[in-house]
């Protein structure tokens, strides 16, 4: 409504906190019903309107839900914060499912054009989220950062050296 109206809302100010207990109180009673906590996508915008991306940094560290998680690094992207997006995405929640958003603080933020920085680190995050929780996609995501034969060669024998024993698969492509 914003974007569109001619002149400032009303009471916006006194409006959004209202509406930010609102959507509190309907999620606790949802998660009373059901006993899972679901909140609306809008609740992310109201506390970004209210406190920023450090608000939402508070939300998602209190109770590390992946969409609180990516709301919060989402901010940070939008703002352009690539120094802070990075450390943000490690953040991910042990709960989270194997494609975790680790994965994607080594994909999302190298992407932008202002985060060059991040490009001469890449094999650097790749690495650790490999060795972090070994993974097919994850090891070659690090072995395909590589930029010549050689360095292909060298991490493929450090990669086999660490690789868990269990992981078949992986050690396969090592060899």
């Amino acid at each position: 409504m914003e974007r569109v109206a001619v002149e400032p809302l009303a009471g916006l100010a006194a409006f959004l906190p209202e509406w930010r207990a609102l959507i509190a109180r309907k999620s606790a009673a949802l998660a009373r019903r059901t006993g899972t906590r679901k909140e609306e996508p809008v609740a992310a915008r109201v506390v970004q309107r209210l406190e920023g991306s450090d608000g939402l940094a508070k939300v998602a560290r209190s109770t590390r839900r992946t969409d609180d998680l990516r709301a919060w690094c989402r901010s940070l992207l939008d703002v352009g914060d690539w120094k802070a997006a990075l450390p943000a995405f490690e953040e991910r929640p042990v709960s989270s499912p194997t494609r975790t958003t680790r994965e994607g603080s080594c994909w999302t933020v190298p992407r932008s054009p202002r985060s060059s920085w991040v490009a001469d680190d890449l094999p650097k995050w790749l690495e650790h989220a490999w060795r972090a929780s070994p993974s097919m996609l994850r090891l070659r995501r690090w072995l395909g950062s590589a930029g010549s034969k050689a360095a292909i060669r060298k991490r493929t024998a450090e990669a086999l050296e660490a690789c868990p024993k269990p992981a078949a698969r992986q050690r396969a492509l090592l060899t």
